[in-house]
């Protein structure tokens, strides 16, 4: 196993749509919820704001969808269809839309509740404030959609297993003219639940420093490889 001196990022940029105009119009805060942790059976509440920020009043439809790590460089896959397991399944809103006048904002409360036969380990969902309704909404590529990444974690029995499969510098370069110096990583994530480690890079010779290993404070999700960057700007002495 991976000691947490040497530590992993992913990051999950959730697309809110192919149409820049609309990213404008809404936004939804925070990007991500992973702070839950709860036992099978148990239940947790958490909140999101959705803020309107078009010229005129909007409706947004309030609803949530399984997702899964794809690639190596921190993308998600939504499931397109309604999913009658998994933690999209678990997740009840007090109302099905909002609408909001222009400017407006308004905190959404909603309730994560975990059946007692629940895995333990990680769960992964998205939840939306879509303008169109969830029955004819195609997916998180399509306008209408921006959302908030919920993960969760059911306790028991679980493993953490991070494993470095690559470290190098940008390019492999060996000598530089100028800073930063880039770090490259491939980690992967042999456990089955997310993490998000600490640590830091130690910088032996001339120049001993301490980089830290994770600057983006992010995440790595179960079954999945990632690429990873850091980077060190300079002696910090």
């Amino acid at each position: 196993m991976l000691k947490k001196t040497l530590v992993i990022m992913v990051l999950f940029m959730l697309v809110c749509t192919v149409i820049i105009p609309l990213c404008k119009a809404v936004t939804i805060s925070p990007i991500i919820i992973d702070d839950v942790d709860i036992q099978p059976g148990e239940a947790a509440f958490r909140t999101f704001v959705v803020i309107n920020e078009s010229e005129s009043e909007k409706t947004y439809f309030l609803h949530a969808k399984n997702f899964e790590p794809v690639g190596e460089e921190g993308q998600v896959t939504i499931s397109a269809e309604e999913d009658p397991i998994g933690l999209a399944s678990w997740i009840a809103f007090p109302v099905k839309s909002i609408t909001l006048g222009s400017g407006q904002m308004q905190e959404i409360d909603f309730q994560i509740v975990a059946p007692p036969n629940a895995e333990p380990g990680g769960h992964y969902a998205a939840v939306f404030a879509s303008t169109e309704p969830p029955d004819i909404d195609r997916g998180l590529g399509l306008a209408g959609n921006v959302g908030v990444l919920l993960l969760v974690r059911i306790e028991g029995d679980i493993t953490e297993d991070i494993r470095v499969l690559e470290f190098h510098t940008r390019n492999s370069q060996n000598f530089y003219n100028r800073l930063p110096v880039f770090f490259d990583y491939r980690i992967e994530n042999r456990g089955t639940v997310h993490v998000k480690p600490q640590g830091i890079i130690k910088l032996t010779g001339l120049f001993g420093d301490e980089v830290d290993a994770n600057p983006n404070n992010s995440r790595s999700l179960p079954s999945s490889i990632r690429h990873i960057e850091a980077w060190w700007m300079g002696s910090s002495s």
